[in-house]
């Protein structure tokens, strides 16, 4: 009975073992090898100028150049670079393990075309004009996404910087910061006239030196308007002091104007405007006495101010005045 009891027992052993046996001989999932740092490469990424955004794979690495990526799988890989005022660079390069592979980027600049103000345009002081440019782009003109025209498109040139120059020279600056939209209204202050070598600068705003200039064009004084102010002077050897109204009309250039004092004193003008000076040819009614002749008026703006003399039939005429803008 006692050797039946063994004999149960081991053959309860014998299926113990086979059954771990058999266990252990069916597969169990492992994991597979992970690359080690010498198995992975890096690309240096140069560019000129420096500081452009490296993208890769299109993903922000958010770096500049110049800078090394590290850590990436062997393969090909799409390095991006942009930077304001200059068109996106791309390109494609194999990473090998344990190597690094160089991307070197030249960008191009963008162009600025400015279309208006176009050659020899001629504006007035105190009017407003439209200046209209267009940037360059590889892919398509560009536009804020903001627009209100609805027009979307990159975003590589955001906003400009808008300058007059006279003669070559740096006038003053018309928009700090302007959207390029390729719109602008610009409102001529009056006291800016009396040149016709007047250009339109457009540039980058974080690149200066890239810009865009018109051709020449004009600006006058605007002399439009109803002046106030004094005159002072003798006719027949008397002396006079009397107040003086002065209206003046200008187109473009070419300038007319009627004029009266408290003592009677009339007269009208033709001319035209050239540089701060207003050049005409003046009738003066005084005293049923008519006096004609060519004068220089000083334009400063909003100020006008002349004298002119010559002998009449009642004597000697001489006249100062200084008249203001109402």
């Amino acid at each position: 009975m006692r050797a039946k009891h063994q004999q149960l027992a081991l053959i309860v052993c014998l299926l113990f073992i086979t059954s771990v046996f058999q266990c252990c001989k069916k597969s169990v999932p492992t994991t597979p090898d992970l690359p080690t740092q010498e198995q992975k490469g890096s690309i240096q990424v140069n560019s000129t100028p420096i500081g452009a955004q490296v993208y890769l794979d299109g993903n922000d690495t958010e770096k500049t150049t110049n800078c090394t990526l590290t850590d990436l799988s062997p393969g090909n890989h799409t390095v991006k670079l942009t930077k304001e005022g200059y068109e996106d660079y791309e390109q494609t390069v194999n990473v090998t393990a344990g190597q690094t592979v160089t991307v070197n980027a030249t960008l191009n600049s963008h162009t600025i075309t400015i279309i208006s103000p176009p050659k020899g345009m001629l504006c007035v002081a105190g009017d407003s004009i439209l200046i209209n440019w267009t940037t360059s782009s590889s892919s398509s003109l560009l536009y804020n996404s903001g627009a209100s025209d609805g027009k979307v498109g990159i975003l590589i040139v955001t906003n400009v910087k808008i300058e007059l120059y006279e003669d070559g020279n740096f006038k003053k600056v018309i928009a700090s910061e302007a959207l390029n939209d390729g719109d602008y209204i610009w409102k001529i202050p009056k006291d800016i006239g009396g040149g016709k070598n007047y250009k339109i600068r457009i540039s980058v705003l974080s690149e200066p030196n890239i810009y865009g200039e018109s051709k020449n064009f004009k600006i006058y004084y605007n002399v439009e308007g109803t002046y106030k102010g004094n005159a002072e002077g003798t006719h027949a050897g008397q002396y006079f002091y009397v107040g003086i109204t002065w209206t003046q009309n200008q187109n473009g250039k070419n300038t007319s104007g009627t004029w009266f004092t408290t003592d009677g004193t009339s007269g009208t003008s033709e001319g035209t405007i050239s540089k701060n000076k207003i050049n005409i040819t003046v009738t003066i009614t005084k005293s049923h006495n008519t006096y004609t002749g060519n004068i220089e008026i000083q334009n400063n703006g909003d100020k006008l101010e002349g004298c002119f003399s010559g002998w009449t039939n009642y004597g000697y005429l001489n006249m100062e005045f200084t008249v203001y803008r109402e």
